[in-house]
This record gives C-alpha cells, sequence and structure tokens, in this order.
C-alpha cells in the first residue's frame, strides 16, 4: 500500500489516503489512462485524462486528471476532437469522482488523419 499526502483546494488528504490502480464505482470501472468528462461549456465536454486515483476515510475516489482542449464535435464520428494541452503548461486537476458532469469513462482514439478524438460510450 502506498500512502501520499495531497493538498487541493477540493479535499484534503492526508497519510490515510491511498493510491490505486483502478476503482469499481456504482458498477464501472475507473483507471489511469481513461477520460472522463469533468464538465460541460460551450464547445461541448470538457475532457480530462484520468493519472491517478485516490481513496481516503470518506471512501469517495478522488480523480487526478490532465485537461485537454476541446475544439469541435464531429457528427461524421460521433466524437469530439480534443488535444493535449502544449507541454509548457502542466493544467493538472482533481475532483471527486461524485462530482463528474457524466458517469461515463471513454478513452481517445488517433485517426488516419493524426487528430485525437474521444467518443461518448452512449454513442457508439
Amino acid at each position: 500500500m502506498l500512502y501520499i499526502t495531497v493538498l487541493s483546494t477540493e479535499a484534503e488528504f492526508k497519510l490515510d489516503t491511498v493510491l490505486v490502480s483502478s476503482i469499481q464505482y456504482k458498477g464501472v470501472t475507473y483507471k489511469p489512462g481513461m477520460l472522463v468528462i469533468v464538465g460541460i461549456n460551450l464547445n461541448g465536454c470538457i475532457f480530462g485524462k484520468i493519472i491517478n486515483i485516490l481513496i481516503n476515510n470518506s471512501r469517495t475516489p478522488y480523480l487526478v486528471y490532465t485537461l485537454y482542449l476541446t475544439f469541435w464535435f464531429d457528427n461524421h464520428f460521433h466524437a469530439y476532437e480534443i488535444k493535449k494541452y502544449d507541454k509548457k503548461e502542466l493544467n493538472i486537476s482533481g475532483c471527486n469522482i461524485k462530482d463528474l458532469s457524466d458517469f461515463t469513462p471513454t478513452v481517445s482514439r488517433v485517426l488516419n488523419n493524426g487528430k485525437l478524438n474521444a467518443t461518448l460510450i452512449y454513442a457508439l
């Protein structure tokens, strides 16, 4: 078991915090590398790629993720075109799993044209 200390504006984790490799929450499995919808704005969904999953005494999983830029929704592929932020920008954030805008995780796909897309699970 790995114990770490993380301070955040949204949650405070102390020595009882555990870093886990995956979690099943309300019947859905979450793992690092998956995309989750962390918000919704005028461009559509705001995606975050899970880096770490933390659990403490509250037993509510906390996701640490890197944010992706959302450009537009492609009706042909039923997917959002997304892009990683510039390497100079950190853009790491986190939230409790219960605060996600949508509970269905997804993964990114690279198309033949080199663009990165994220398809919503229920659009498949």
